[in-house]
């Protein structure tokens, strides 16, 4: 290694060193972020056959290839042996450094007490953000690296844990990318366990890959494997990994017995760890213990809110590091099963106060419809339809508001779009073309229900609604065609003839809405509403014997019913009167 003379400490100089294959998506990124940060940028390529050595060239000269030998610290050595820095910035591609920090940073080297400062690394996961400690910049000369996958500084001296951040994006990818990703990886870290079987940093990297993979019953047979046969080769960070990440596996498995009494193990040692507290709320809610649920989420929301305080340095991978907006949306979900309503409409608003996440407004907006506070709800849905991320539910849930409201027109424009948001549910359509159907736009109407009949031939509700909007057109025959189709089916409830026969009754068809009353009773004889209705239809056609006949039944049913017995009165009223107009 060249090692020039030592520079002035006043003004050390920082070498970035980056080890690359295939990393255009993100390198440019990368670079940009420290190329007014350091002195020089030393690029360490692999075996790229994409842009990634183009992309490096325009930010350095000191770009030099090495080929693969499935050691991450074998290459990461190479880079740290051509730079001619006082300092080492170790970063890699799917990483960026946050600017506002380097002059924190710059300050921090002139300092002599230590050789090596940890930085705060946020990875961005598709379920959130973690973090983790790791030690990105040490004194040239003092440092090397060890272990093929997951490398490890090896340095001398005293260490200084900072909250400089560095953001990683390698953990969010499209899935096929992350398949080959984790693989690769798997396959370094299994010879890495055979060659070293006491290594407990090997075996916590093996468990949390198999995690990433959601190879539930890998992360719990090799997690056993390492608490039961390698427990004193075990550091206090690999042990609380190991029991997350097979407490989280248990948990995605449905075996949520065996899942807590891994958490509460944990704890009994490690009480403050936040992700095992996370898990555990997690754990209860699905085991419907929802006042423990509550404990353990607020006990996890107080250990992080001590952590922005007073700033906890720690080698542990946290996952749930910014999960506080989830864990007041899951205690509100907790709330809300406990029919506490108020305390998870607060649980709700502290959700959204950490992040404007659709789930958090849909489950507040649920809250408020529950509580029947209306206009709470209307103002949280319009709040998530600005903000562009309102969920064809809640749309559909202001339209029915709206409807409700006699606004009909901000009904049918919230119901489309809904169906802009999702078109696959036939609800929406239905929910339109009724709606259509209310303002008198038949035509409209009837396309939509036609379309709708198209993928969907024998849906009773949609022949239904096809049948009443040709009354409305007068198509009295193409009526007929779809009625005779709905009494061909066989499926249908009592209750659904018994409303079909409701909305033509106030159509005032009546004697369509006979034949529904009708079939409700060929399947429930005793059902009382249809009886009822069925002789109402009869006493407004006229027919006063047979509504007489209907009420009778339904007295028969509802015996000394005060509004039966007196429309059996006026109906007996009623033919005394037509006899007497007859006979005079």
């Amino acid at each position: 290694m060249n090692i020039p003379q030592e520079r002035n400490n006043s003004n050390p100089t920082l070498s970035a060193c980056l080890i690359v294959k295939n990393e255009e998506k993100f390198l440019r990124q990368c670079l940009e972020s420290i190329k007014d940060a350091v002195d020089e940028i030393i690029i360490v390529d692999t075996g790229s056959t994409d842009s990634t050595v183009e992309i490096a060239k325009e930010y350095t000269d000191k770009v030099y290839f090495h080929e693969w030998q499935n050691s991450f610290s074998e290459a990461r050595n190479h880079s740290i042996n051509y730079a001619t820095g006082d300092w080492i910035l170790i970063i890699d591609a799917d990483e960026k450094l946050e600017k506002a920090d380097v002059p924190v940073l710059r300050r921090l080297l002139k300092n002599k007490d230590y050789n090596s400062i940890f930085f705060s690394v946020l990875s961005d996961l598709p379920s959130g953000v973690s973090r983790n400690y790791s030690q990105r910049v040490f004194r040239r000369g003092k440092g090397h690296y060890e272990g093929i996958v997951h490398n490890q500084l090896i340095c001398e001296g005293q260490s200084l844990a900072t909250n400089l951040r560095i953001y990683h994006y390698g953990y969010n990818l499209d899935p096929e990318m992350m398949k080959k990703k984790f693989k690769r990886t798997e396959a370094l870290l299994k010879n890495q366990v055979a060659e070293n079987p006491d290594l407990g940093f090997a075996w916590m990297n093996l468990v949390r890959i198999y995690k990433c993979q959601e190879l539930w019953d890998d992360v719990i047979k090799t997690a056993e494997e390492a608490l039961n046969t390698k427990r004193e080769f075990l550091d206090n960070i690999a042990y609380q990994m190991i029991m997350y990440d097979m407490a989280y596996s248990l948990f995605s498995k449905g075996e949520y017995d065996k899942a807590e009494k891994a958490c509460i193990e944990a704890l009994n040692s490690y009480p403050d760890n936040l992700d095992i507290n996370f898990i555990l709320g997690s754990i209860y809610i699905c085991k419907k213990n929802y006042q423990n649920s509550i404990r353990s989420y607020k006990k996890y929301l107080q250990i992080r809110e001590r952590w922005e305080k007073q700033p906890e340095w720690t080698n542990l991978i946290v996952d749930t590091y910014a999960s506080q907006g989830q864990a007041w949306n899951n205690i509100g979900s907790a709330y809300f099963e406990l029919g506490e309503y108020d305390k998870a409409i607060d649980s709700y608003l502290n959700a959204i106060s950490y992040k404007k996440e659709l789930i958090h407004f849909e489950n507040l907006a649920r809250a408020y419809l529950k509580s029947n506070r209306i206009e709470d709800a209307e103002k949280v849905i319009k709040e998530a339809d600005e903000l562009g991320i309102a969920s064809d539910i809640m749309l559909s849930q202001i339209a029915e508001i709206s409807y409700n409201k006699g606004n009909i027109d901000d009904a049918i424009d919230y119901t489309k779009k809904a169906i802009e948001k999702d078109g696959s549910k036939l609800k929406h359509h239905l929910n339109l073309g009724r709606l259509l159907t209310i303002k008198g736009n038949f035509d409209e109407a009837k396309n939509i229900f036609e379309n709708a009949m198209s993928s969907n031939t024998e849906r009773t509700e949609v022949l239904h609604n096809l049948a009443m909007i040709n009354i409305k057109l007068n198509n009295r025959n193409k009526a007929k065609e779809y009625i005779d189709r709905i009494m061909e089916q066989t499926d249908d409830s009592s209750d659904q003839y018994l409303f079909m026969g409701d909305d033509w009754v106030r159509m005032r068809e009546f004697d369509i809405a006979i034949q529904f009353y009708e079939r409700c009773l060929q399947k429930d004889h005793k059902n009382l509403s249809a009886l009822i209705n069925l002789a109402t239809c009869y006493a407004e056609m006229g027919k006063f014997e047979s509504a007489i006949l209907g009420y009778q039944s339904a007295l028969a049913i509802s015996p000394g019913d005060p509004i039966i017995i007196r429309n059996l009165l006026i109906m007996k009223k009623k033919i005394e009167d037509l006899k007497l107009r007859v006979g005079n």
